[in-house]
């Protein structure tokens, strides 16, 4: 079972999540969580190893898990403040902390359920992936600047500032941004300011700074590598 004392992050973090988040929205955020840390994503190539990809999807399965129930959200929900066994919250484990009126699902998953095995619930998954592949082919319409298109194609750093100025000159909205790439526009408007606080986790970071400099035209891989380097060196100066 994941550990959350050693993440430090809830459910709702790990998914990216507001708390009052609908089903339909942990059922997004889910597929895209997952998507993110696919074997075929290369945003994640040289960001972390197999081990800890296992893990994160891991810990990915066991929030969607407990948040896409509602019987077992309401019970994270109540006790998610000083929380430090989530056995309580596993209808499998004898330490089930089952609240008033509480009813076990006859359908709960097997603890010994593997990541692989388990099926996308009612292939929503798929489709939320494919919309993502979708919004990203999304055509830019802007005026072309020249002078402005060489200081792009010379660049060798990109911070979030400049982000939002090749974003904004591409007029591209925030909202747009977000439809495009299917990141939250709170997570583009901190990416762009470079506000690491409120971010998710580095590679995610990383893989959302991959797609959005995707949805821009630009080299992915280059404006990625330098932005997270520009993030690390303004983090250690702290």
């Amino acid at each position: 079972m994941f550990n959350q004392a050693n993440s430090k992050k809830s459910f709702y973090e790990i998914l990216d999540l507001n708390k009052d988040a609908t089903i339909d929205e942990i059922k997004e955020s889910y597929a895209r969580a997952k998507s993110t840390y696919s074997e075929e994503n290369p945003a994640l190539y040289g960001m972390v190893s197999g081990n800890e990809r296992e893990d994160t999807l891991s810990q990915i399965e066991e929030a969607f898990r407990i948040l896409s129930n509602a019987d077992t959200r309401q019970a994270y929900d109540r006790q998610e403040n000083g929380i430090n066994n989530l056995d309580s919250l596993d209808p499998n484990s004898k330490n089930f902390n089952r609240p008033e009126g509480f009813t076990i699902r006859t359908e709960q998953a097997p603890a010994t359920e593997t990541i692989k095995a388990k099926p996308a619930p009612d292939g929503f998954e798929k489709q939320s992936i494919k919309k993502l592949i979708e919004n990203n082919k999304y055509q830019l319409d802007f005026d072309i600047d020249e002078t402005f298109e060489k200081n792009i194609r010379d660049a060798t750093l990109f911070s979030g500032e400049f982000l939002k100025e090749i974003r904004e000159y591409k007029k591209v909205s925030v909202e747009k941004m977000s439809e495009m790439t299917r990141i939250s526009k709170t997570n583009i408007k901190n990416i762009e300011a470079e506000n690491t606080d409120p971010l998710p986790a580095t590679v995610y970071v990383r893989g959302f700074v991959y797609q959005y400099a995707k949805c821009l035209k630009l080299n992915p891989e280059l404006v990625a590598s330098s932005y997270m380097h520009q993030l690390k060196k303004k983090q250690e100066n702290v």
